[in-house]
C-alpha cells in the first residue's frame, strides 16, 4: 500500500453571503424587515437610520402640541395630531389583569386572595385551567377554601371562567344567568319556564354530547330516548337559551406575555383618477407602500475614515463597515424592486379581479409571473408568502392570487371545436365564489336546501366540470355546513 498524490477540477456553485443575505430579505415580510433593519444597525456603525418608521410623524405631533399650547398652529398639525391618535394602539388588556384588578375590590382575607390569584394566574387564554385546580394548594389549605375562591372567581366578570372545560364553563353560566333572572324578576316563574331552565342545566350536566348533532329534532329524539321526557318546543326553547352563553368567555382579552400581530400591507392599489387617467395607461395605479420601513444610509462619518484614515486598523475596519453597508442597502432596493414587479404583474394578470372584485380570479402560476419578471420560481414563493395587497376589495395575501385551473367542460367534437373555442378555464377560487353565491341566492329564496350533488349539477350547466366530492371540499373550505345540517 501507497499514498498517492493528484489534483482535480470541479466547478461548484456556492452563495456569497451578499445573495443568502439578498434571499433572506426577499422571504421577510414588512414588520420582520423593520425588526432586521434595526438589528443591522445596531451590529455595524455604518449603517445610518435617517428618518425611523413614524420618527416624522412624532416630530409633527410634538410640534403640534407646543402649537396648540401656544395657540397658534395650522390644520394640517391638527390633522397631524388627530392622525396620530386614532393610529395609536391600546394598551391590551390581559384577561389575568381584569381579573385580578376585580378581585383586589372585595374584602377578602389574606388566604383568600392568595388562592384567588393562584387560581387567576393558572387560567389559559379561553380562561380555563391550565393544571388542576387542587395542585394550587398548600398541604395546610383547606379544600372548601379552593370552593369558596372557585365560586367567587367564576362570578367575576367575564362569568364562566375558572372552569375545567367548555361544558362546565357554560353550566356555571347558564347558573349565573338563571339565578340573576329570578332576582331580578317581581314574580315566581312560570312552570313553563321552570321546565325550560332544568331542562338546559339538565342537558349541559349530564346530555352535552348531543349537543354535538346539528338538527334539533335528532338531539330531542335522543333525549326521549334517554328517558328524559320533553316536548319539540320545550326542547327548542332550552336549546335557545343554551345558544345565548358565551362558548369562549375570554375571547376578548389578549394572552399574558403576547401580542397581536396584524397584517400590513406592502403594496396598494387603487384606480387612477381623473387627472391620472389622462398621463398613464394603465386603469390602476399600484404603489410600494414603506411606511413601516426605516430609511437607512451609509454614515458620513465611516465613508470618510474609510477613505481618509490614518490609522491602517482602523481604516480596514471602517471599509469592511462600509461595504456591508452598500450591500444591505443594496439588497433592501433589490428585495422592494421585485414586490413591486411581481405586484405589477399579478394586476396585469388578474385584471378582471381588481376591475369587478372577488370571483374574477383567473388561473395564475408563479412561475409565469417568474417568467415575465425575469426571476427564478421560487423568488416568486417568497415573495407570495407573509405579503399583503391592499386595494378596494380588501386585504388579501398576494399568494391568494396565485391559484390552480379547474378545466370547463368540454362535450365537443374536433370540428365544433375548431368553430367555438373552449371557454377559459376557471380558478378554484372563482369557483369556490361562485358555489358560495349559488347556495346563499337558494336559501334567500327560502327553497330547498342543495345537495352536494345538486350543487355540482348545477355549476356543470355553467361549464365547469366538478366532482360531487370536490363541490364538498370546497364547501368545507368555505365553512359551509352540508344540506342536511344547514339550519
Amino acid at each position: 500500500m501507497r499514498l498517492d498524490y493528484s489534483q482535480q477540477l470541479q466547478q461548484t456553485m456556492r452563495l456569497s453571503p451578499r445573495m443568502i443575505q439578498a434571499i433572506n430579505l426577499i422571504a421577510m415580510p414588512i414588520e420582520d424587515l423593520r425588526e432586521h433593519i434595526y438589528e443591522e444597525a445596531e451590529k455595524n456603525p455604518a449603517i445610518e437610520i435617517v428618518k425611523e418608521s413614524g420618527r416624522s410623524v412624532h416630530s409633527e405631533i410634538f410640534r403640534s402640541s407646543e402649537s396648540r399650547r401656544k395657540g397658534t398652529g395650522s390644520s394640517a398639525e391638527s390633522d397631524a395630531w388627530q392622525a396620530f391618535m386614532e393610529s395609536a394602539p391600546a394598551h391590551s388588556e390581559s384577561l389575568q389583569e381584569h381579573l385580578l384588578s376585580q378581585l383586589s375590590l372585595l374584602h377578602l382575607t389574606d388566604d383568600q386572595q392568595r388562592i384567588g390569584e393562584r387560581i387567576i394566574q393558572n387560567l389559559n387564554s379561553r380562561g380555563y385551567h391550565n393544571t388542576p385546580p387542587e395542585s394550587l394548594l398548600t398541604v395546610d389549605d383547606p379544600l372548601s377554601l379552593l370552593n369558596e375562591m372557585l365560586h367567587i372567581v367564576r362570578r367575576l366578570d367575564p362569568q364562566g371562567t375558572a372552569c375545567t372545560d367548555l361544558r362546565e364553563s357554560l353550566f356555571v353560566q347558564a347558573e349565573l344567568k338563571i339565578d340573576a333572572a329570578n332576582e331580578n324578576r317581581s314574580e315566581e316563574p312560570s312552570n313553563g319556564e321552570k321546565k325550560e331552565n332544568e331542562l338546559a342545566l339538565l342537558i349541559l350536566k349530564s346530555h352535552f354530547d348531543i349537543l354535538e348533532k346539528k338538527r334539533s329534532t335528532l338531539m330531542c329524539k335522543t333525549l326521549n330516548e334517554r328517558k328524559v321526557a320533553c316536548s319539540q318546543e320545550e326542547f327548542d326553547k332550552a336549546l335557545a337559551f343554551i345558544r345565548t352563553l358565551d362558548p369562549f368567555p375570554a375571547r376578548q382579552f389578549s394572552e399574558a406575555g403576547t401580542s397581536i400581530q396584524f397584517a400590513v400591507p406592502e403594496i396598494a392599489v387603487r384606480r387612477v383618477n381623473e387627472r391620472e387617467s389622462a398621463e398613464r395607461k394603465s386603469a390602476f395605479v399600484i404603489e410600494f407602500i414603506g411606511q413601516g420601513i426605516p430609511e437607512i444610509a451609509v454614515s458620513p462619518v465611516y465613508k470618510e475614515l474609510s477613505e481618509q484614515g490614518t490609522d491602517i486598523a482602523s481604516r480596514q475596519f471602517a471599509d469592511k463597515a462600509v461595504r456591508e453597508a452598500h450591500n444591505f442597502i443594496q439588497n433592501i432596493r433589490l428585495r422592494n424592486k421585485a414586490v413591486y414587479s411581481a405586484a405589477e404583474a399579478i394586476v396585469r394578470r388578474q385584471y378582471d379581479f381588481f376591475d369587478k372584485g372577488p370571483g374574477n380570479l383567473r388561473p395564475l402560476r408563479m412561475k409565469d409571473i417568474a417568467e415575465e419578471i425575469g426571476v427564478h420560481e421560487t423568488t416568486v414563493s417568497r415573495i407570495a408568502n407573509g405579503k399583503y395587497l391592499q386595494c378596494e376589495w380588501g386585504l388579501f395575501e398576494i399568494k391568494h392570487f396565485f391559484t390552480n385551473a379547474l378545466e370547463r367542460q368540454g362535450g365537443q367534437d374536433a370540428e365544433s371545436a375548431q368553430k367555438t373555442p373552449r371557454p377559459a378555464p376557471s380558478s378554484q377560487e372563482a369557483v369556490k365564489h361562485r358555489l358560495r353565491e349559488i347556495i346563499e341566492e337558494s336559501e334567500k329564496k327560502g327553497g330547498k336546501k342543495l345537495s352536494d350533488s345538486k350543487l355540482a349539477e348545477l355549476l356543470g350547466k355553467e361549464g365547469i366540470s366538478i366532482a360531487r366530492r370536490t363541490v364538498a371540499k370546497y364547501r368545507n373550505e368555505l365553512n359551509i355546513e352540508s344540506s342536511f345540517d344547514r339550519l
